[in-house]
């Protein structure tokens, strides 16, 4: 039995990962550090922007001043918004699979890296400000993916919308990054991976791996669910 779908944002749900790239490029450079798309993919996807800026301050001079991180992540914030005004597009087939999750009763969450500032703004964007019944986001939680706090808490959350404990194992993430498949598995849920922002070596730990979110149905995850 599908108790609940939670889908990562980033590569899943919007296409936004280049904006994020850009904006988090961008303030890498003010202290000297550059990050080129390779590295970009093999290391910071996946991060939130706490952890981008830990990793950015280590390679600038190898010590990590809170403060200056959460400096630049305001700065990042900004660049982001002015990057985003372009406008930012949906991942085929996400809202379509969202919608069909929403019509089969099946609660439906985000659990995200990026800030809900951010992830509003883009769901705004899209057309889907509506669609999810919670968003757990990098402001919500203490550590980020790999660590399972995000999936484990929007798991929780869903089940007081619904007024009912969910079984995690009952439960499927949906996922492009090889962190967030860890955080899904280390919280206990089922994780589809998708190839839209990187390989499916990856992704290896998840439990099915396709093209994107137009490739998942029911089935499929009622499938993982089970």
């Amino acid at each position: 039995m599908l108790e609940a779908v939670v889908f990562d944002f980033d590569g899943v749900i919007a296409d936004s990962e280049p904006v994020h790239y850009a904006a988090i490029r961008e303030v890498a450079a003010t202290v000297g550090v550059a990050i080129d798309p390779d590295d970009y993919d093999r290391v910071f996807i996946g991060f939130d922007d706490r952890d981008a800026f830990r990793e950015v301050l280590r390679r600038a001079n190898g010590g990590v001043d809170e403060a200056r991180v959460a400096a630049m992540c305001a700065d990042k914030a900004e660049r982001f918004d002015r990057l985003a005004e372009a406008g930012v597009a949906a991942i085929d087939g996400a809202i379509e699979l969202a919608d069909a999750l929403r019509d089969a009763n099946v609660p439906i969450a985000i659990g995200s890296g990026a800030t809900h500032r951010e992830i509003d703004l883009m769901l705004r964007g899209i057309g889907a400000a509506d669609r999810f019944e919670v968003i757990v986001s990098a402001d919500d939680v203490t550590h980020s993916k790999p660590d399972p706090m995000t999936y484990a808490a929007a798991v929780r959350r869903l089940g007081e919308a619904v007024g009912r404990a969910l079984d995690p194992a009952r439960c499927v993430a949906i996922e492009d990054t090889a962190a967030g498949v860890a955080s899904a598995k280390a919280a206990g849920l089922g994780c589809v991976g998708v190839t839209t922002t990187g390989s499916a070596e990856n992704l290896a730990q998840a439990d099915r791996v396709v093209s994107g979110p137009i490739a998942i149905d029911l089935a499929l995850l009622r499938a993982v669910a089970g």
